[in-house]
C-alpha cells in the first residue's frame, strides 16, 4: 500500500500542474452559452470569481487582454448559438465536458483565437450540429483529440475545423482530412523541436526533432530550415531527425522543424520554430605580473585578456568583471593553470607556461641578502653588522636585528619599516638618521639597545636647547654615562600653562612660576628645554647626547602619540602657549602635523634659534630680556620666518656649526628630539602625533634642521611667497613672511596666518588684519593690486633697512615689481632694485609702510623703466636732475632722518641744478614729481 500510495500522489500533484491557474484563466462553472459571464469563473490571481463585463474579463476572449487558458469542466457544455463567435487571443482550451456548435442552412462561423485545443481522451467532445465552421486562425494552431473526441453525432460536409494562418488544415466529414482520421490519430501534428541551447562557440548545435498530439500508428516526416545569425540558410531540406551543425558561430541560430503526418493516404503537417544561442568562447587568459609570497599575503598571479561582462576564474572560483584580474593565495611550489569562464557558462582553454610561486616573505642579512634586496613586503633579519653609511637605505615589512649584531642608520640615511621592530642586538640612530615607521599598530620590542644620536646647533654660554625625548624615557642628569651628563641639568625645565599668568600682556609670566624644573623626560612627544654646558673654553659651541635605550620597557617611540594641552588662565586669549616635541627617531611633516590638529591650536609652531647676545652680555635665564621672542622662528602652512637675514647667513650647517651667524628658516619638517611651542585653541584636549607624519626617505635632508640649521632644501612646489627683513648694523633683525594661495583668504585664516608675539623684543617687524599684527600672513590668490599693511616697532633710536630676504613664484619674475610704499616720506621704492633706508625714532608704527606690486601714479608704465629714464648724479656738489621724456614739476631732497633739506615746486623744465646745499658726506633721497603725475626716487651719496 506504501509502494502505490507514491505515484497516486505524484499524479495528484500532476494533475495539480495540469490545471494550475493564473491570472485571467477561465474555467466553467455550469453548462451555458460561451458568451455569458454567468457560464464561468475567472481566477483574478487571488480567487476565482465570477467574471465581470468589463475589460479585462467579461467571457473568455471577449477583451484584448494577456492570453488566459480556457477548461471546460467535465459535466458542463458550453454552447456557441446560431450568432458565431469570434474571441480575442486565447491560451490553451482543454476540453473535459463538451463545446457545442449550432449552425442553420446558411452556416454559421465562429473564430476562437487559440495555439491549442485539446480534448481530453474518454470524456471531451467537440459537437456540431448543421453547418458550421469553427475557424481557428493561429499559424500552427494544434488539436489534440481521440476516438469519438470531434463529434458525438453524425458527420457531414457541414461541420469544419479549419487550423492555421499561411497554411490552413481543413478537417471536415467529407475533404482530405475527415473527423474520422484526426480522431484516429489522437488530433493534428504539433512539432516539438528542442536543441542544447545554448552553446559555446567552438561546440556544435545538437537539434532534436519530437512532435505531440499524434498516436502511435502514423507516419511522421522530418524537415529542418536553419538559418545563422547573419540571416543565411545554413542548410534546408534536412530530413534528419536529429541533425548537428558543427563549428557554429557566435550569434542567434534559427531552427524551424516541420513534421508532416500521413494517414489513410492523407497527409498534414505542422512547423515550429526555435532560438538557438551561440556564446562566444573566452580567449586563453594572459599570465601578468606574478607576485611572490611576501610579509603580508600569499602569492598572486595577474590575468588579463578576461572577457567583457561577470566571469569566473578557476582553480579558484573568483568571480569578478573587467579586462584584468588578480587570483590571489597561491602558495609555493605549486605550478598553476588558469581558465576563465564568462557570464554565459563558456570555457577559455586554460594557460600554458609555468605559473611558479616563490618565497619572498624575509631576507637574512649575513653580508648578503638571503633572498634578494628587502622591500616593503620582506620581514628583514639582520643577522650581520649593517651600516647605512656604507649599504644602502633599508625598507622592510619588519625588522630584526638579531642579538651581538648592530644595524646604524646614518646621517641623511633611512630605515623604513611598515610594521614591526624587534631589537635583540643594537640599534644606532646616527644625528641625522631616521627610523621611519609607517603603520600606527606596528610594535617595538626592545631585547637589547638602542641609541638615538643628537648634535645640537651652536648655542651661547647659558642658553637653552629645546628638546623632546625620541624614546620612552630619558632621565635629566648630571651623572656620568647619562644623555645630559656634561650639562646645567639644574637648568632643566618643562613649560607649565596653568602657570603661566600674564596680567600686563608683556610677554612673561607675572610670577615666573611658568617654567617648572624637570628630572626625567617621560612624556613622549612632551618638550623640555636644558641649558648647556656652561664651562666649555669658547663659545658658540656645539654638544653631541645619545639617547639610550637598553631595558624591556624603554624604546624608541612609535604610533599614535597623544599629548594633554591646555589653555592658560587669564583673558588674553593669545598667549595659550603649550611645549611639545617631535616623539620619533625621524623628522615629521609640519603640515600634517598642523593639519592633523587644526581644530586645537592656532597652527603656528615656534622654534627656539637664540641668536648671540645683543651687545654681548650675558645669557641670565629663560626669562631674561636677552631670550626675546625675536628668538623664535615660527612655521604654518604659509611658510616660515627666521631670525637672522639670509644675507647675514654666511654658512650653511647641516650637522651643527661653529659659526653662529646660520640661516634659521624653518622648511616645514620638525627633526627628531625638537622642541617647540603651539598656542592652544581649547583646554583638556589632545595633540596629536602618529607615524602618518613621519617623513622618508623621499626627502633625505628632512632630519637635518635642528635648530639652528639650514639644510639645502628640495624644492618640490613653487609658491607665491616674499620674505622681508627689517635689520640696523647692531645686528637687530626682525623677519616677515606674506604668501599667497588659492585656499586662504585676507582675514585670519588658522595655519595660514601666525601672529606676532612680542616677549620684550628690540625690534619687530610685522604686517597687520586689521588691528592685529602678524609675523606670517597668508592671503588669497596673488593680485598685482593687492595692498599689504606692514607695522614695526624699535626699541631703539636709529637707522634700519627694509629688504627682500627671499622670494618665490610670481616674486622671482622680473616683470613683477616689489614696492615698498612709506607714507611718511612720500617715496614709492622698489626693493628688487635695492634695500630702502630709512630713519626712525623709538615706538611702534602701524601706518607708515605698505606692500605693493604697483605704483597707482604710475598706472601701467614701468616703474623701472622710469628710474632708468630720469637721470640723477652729484658733480661737484651740485645736484643734477635730467627728465628728458617729461616735464619736471617738483622736486624735494631729504635725509635719511627724513627731514626736506631742499624743495622746488613748479619747475616746469626738463633740467633743474640743485646747488648750495652746504652738506657734509651724507647720503640723500631725491624725490621728483613729472607733470603727468609720475613719481620718481633716487638716492645719491653727496
Amino acid at each position: 500500500m506504501k509502494i502505490k500510495l507514491l505515484p497516486t500522489l505524484l499524479l495528484v500533484l500532476s494533475q495539480t500542474l495540469v490545471y494550475s491557474q493564473t491570472t485571467g484563466d477561465y474555467r466553467s462553472t455550469t453548462s451555458g452559452p460561451w458568451n455569458s459571464v454567468v457560464s464561468w469563473e475567472y481566477y483574478n490571481g487571488t480567487a476565482w470569481v465570477t467574471p465581470l463585463t468589463t475589460s479585462p474579463q467579461g467571457y473568455p476572449g471577449q477583451y484584448a487582454v494577456t492570453a488566459g487558458s480556457v477548461l471546460i469542466q467535465s459535466g458542463h457544455t458550453i454552447s456557441v448559438g446560431l450568432t458565431g463567435i469570434s474571441t480575442q487571443l486565447l491560451g490553451t482550451i482543454t476540453i473535459t465536458g463538451t463545446l457545442y456548435f449550432l449552425g442553420d442552412t446558411s452556416g454559421v462561423v465562429s473564430t476562437i483565437k487559440t495555439p491549442l485545443i485539446v480534448v481530453t481522451l474518454g470524456a471531451g467532445l467537440i459537437s456540431m450540429v448543421n453547418k458550421v465552421t469553427l475557424y481557428v486562425p493561429i499559424d500552427n494552431s494544434v488539436i489534440e483529440t481521440s476516438n469519438a473526441g470531434m463529434n458525438g453525432g453524425n458527420c457531414s460536409n457541414n461541420q469544419t475545423i479549419i487550423l492555421g494562418y499561411t497554411t490552413p488544415i481543413t478537417i471536415d466529414c467529407s475533404g482530405n482530412l475527415k473527423f474520422a482520421y484526426v480522431e484516429a490519430d489522437g488530433g493534428t501534428p504539433n512539432a516539438v523541436p528542442t536543441s542544447n541551447t545554448p552553446v559555446c562557440q567552438g561546440s556544435p548545435i545538437n537539434l532534436f526533432g519530437n512532435y505531440a498530439g499524434l498516436g502511435r500508428n502514423n507516419a511522421i516526416t522530418y524537415l529542418w530550415t536553419i538559418v545563422d545569425p547573419n540571416n543565411n540558410i545554413v542548410t534546408a531540406g534536412v530530413t534528419a531527425r536529429n541533425p548537428i551543425i558543427n563549428s557554429p558561430i557566435v550569434g542567434n541560430y534559427k531552427a524551424t522543424l516541420k513534421c508532416t503526418s500521413t494517414y489513410s493516404s492523407n497527409s498534414y503537417t505542422n512547423s515550429e520554430t526555435i532560438n538557438v544561442v551561440v556564446n562566444p568562447t573566452p580567449t586563453v587568459p594572459i599570465i601578468g605580473a606574478i607576485k611572490p609570497i611576501d610579509c603580508n599575503s600569499a602569492g598572486s598571479v595577474v590575468l588579463s585578456g578576461l572577457p567583457s561582462g561577470t566571469w569566473t576564474i578557476n582553480p579558484g572560483n573568483i568571480t569578478g568583471s573587467g579586462s584584468t584580474g588578480t587570483v590571489t593565495g597561491l602558495m609555493v611550489g605549486n605550478s598553476y593553470s588558469f581558465s576563465v569562464t564568462n557570464q554565459f557558462g563558456c570555457v577559455s582553454p586554460a594557460t600554458t607556461g609555468s605559473i611558479v610561486i616563490t618565497d619572498k616573505s624575509s631576507s637574512t642579512w649575513t653580508g648578503s641578502w638571503s633572498n634578494g634586496i628587502p622591500d616593503i613586503t620582506t620581514n628583514v633579519i639582520i643577522a650581520a653588522d649593517y651600516d647605512t653609511n656604507l649599504l644602502p637605505n633599508i625598507t622592510a615589512c619588519s625588522l630584526t636585528v638579531n642579538s651581538g649584531k648592530v644595524l646604524t642608520i646614518s646621517d641623511q640615511k633611512f630605515v623604513t619599516i611598515q610594521n614591526n621592530l624587534v631589537v635583540n642586538g643594537t640599534l644606532n640612530i646616527a644625528n641625522q638618521g631616521s627610523l621611519v615607521m609607517i603603520s600606527d599598530s606596528g610594535t617595538v620590542i626592545n631585547n637589547g639597545t638602542m641609541r638615538v644620536n643628537k648634535t645640537t646647533t651652536p648655542f651661547e654660554k647659558s642658553d637653552y636647547t629645546y628638546w623632546s625625548s625620541p624614546i620612552t624615557s630619558t632621565p635629566i642628569s648630571y651623572t656620568a654615562g647619562t644623555t645630559f651628563a656634561n650639562w646645567r641639568t639644574d637648568h632643566a625645565y618643562y613649560f607649565n600653562p596653568a602657570n603661566f599668568l600674564d596680567s600686563d600682556d608683556d610677554g612673561f609670566d607675572d610670577n615666573h612660576d611658568d617654567w617648572v624644573r624637570a628630572s626625567n623626560m617621560d612624556v613622549p612627544g612632551k618638550g623640555y628645554i636644558i641649558m648647556g654646558p656652561t664651562w666649555l673654553t669658547s663659545y658658540p659651541a656645539v654638544e653631541s647626547v645619545v639617547f639610550n635605550a637598553s631595558s624591556t620597557v624603554n624604546k624608541v617611540n612609535t604610533g599614535s602619540i597623544n599629548v594633554p594641552i591646555q589653555l592658560t588662565p587669564g583673558t588674553i586669549a593669545d598667549d595659550d602657549w603649550n611645549l611639545v616635541g617631535n616623539p620619533y627617531p625621524c623628522a615629521i611633516d609640519a603640515n600634517k602635523f598642523i593639519n592633523a590638529n587644526s581644530a586645537n591650536i592656532d597652527g603656528t609652531l615656534y622654534f627656539w634659534t637664540h641668536k648671540a647676545n645683543l651687545g654681548g652680555g650675558a645669557n641670565l635665564g629663560p626669562d631674561a630680556y636677552n631670550y626675546s621672542q625675536s628668538d623664535y622662528a615660527i612655521y604654518n602652512l604659509t611658510g616660515g620666518t627666521a631670525t637672522v637675514s639670509t644675507m647675514a647667513a654666511k654658512t650653511i650647517s647641516t650637522t651643527g656649526s661653529s659659526d653662529s651667524s646660520v640661516n634659521s628658516v624653518p622648511l616645514g619638517y620638525i627633526a627628531s628630539c625638537q622642541g617647540f611651542f603651539v598656542e592652544a585653541k581649547n583646554g583638556n584636549v589632545n595633540l596629536l602625533f602618529n607615524n602618518d607624519m613621519r617623513v622618508g626617505s623621499t626627502t633625505p635632508t628632512s632630519n637635518t634642521q635642528f635648530f639652528r640649521t639650514m639644510p639645502v632644501k628640495e624644492i618640490t612646489e613653487v609658491k607665491d611667497r616674499i620674505w622681508l627683513n627689517l635689520e640696523n648694523k647692531d645686528g637687530m633683525f626682525s623677519q616677515q613672511l606674506v604668501g599667497y594661495f588659492k585656499n586662504a583668504t585676507n582675514d585670519f585664516d588658522n595655519g595660514y596666518d601666525g601672529m606676532l608675539n612680542d616677549g620684550g623684543n628690540y625690534v619687530n617687524f610685522y604686517s597687520l588684519i586689521g588691528d592685529s599684527a602678524y609675523k606670517i600672513q597668508g592671503r588669497e590668490a596673488y593680485k598685482s593690486s593687492d595692498e599689504v599693511r606692514l607695522g614695526y616697532s624699535s626699541a631703539v633710536d636709529g637707522i634700519f633697512n627694509i629688504n627682500i630676504d627671499s622670494k618665490e613664484g610670481v616674486f622671482s619674475s622680473i616683470n613683477n615689481a616689489v614696492l615698498l610704499e612709506d607714507k611718511l616720506t612720500g617715496v614709492i621704492h622698489n626693493l628688487k632694485e635695492s634695500p630702502y633706508s630709512f630713519t626712525t625714532k623709538s615706538g611702534t608704527y602701524d601706518d607708515r609702510f605698505v606692500l605693493r606690486y604697483t605704483d597707482k601714479t604710475l598706472e601701467t608704465k614701468s616703474f623701472k623703466k622710469l628710474e632708468n629714464t630720469v637721470l640723477v648724479y652729484n658733480t661737484n656738489k651740485e645736484i643734477t636732475i635730467n627728465s628728458p621724456n617729461e616735464m619736471i614739476y617738483k622736486i624735494q631732497v631729504y635725509d635719511l632722518f627724513g627731514r626736506v633739506l631742499f624743495q622746488k615746486t613748479n619747475v616746469n623744465n626738463n633740467d633743474f641744478i640743485v646747488q648750495n646745499l652746504g652738506l657734509t658726506h651724507q647720503v640723500l633721497l631725491i624725490k621728483i614729481l613729472l607733470h603727468d603725475g609720475q613719481i620718481v626716487a633716487n638716492k645719491i651719496v653727496y
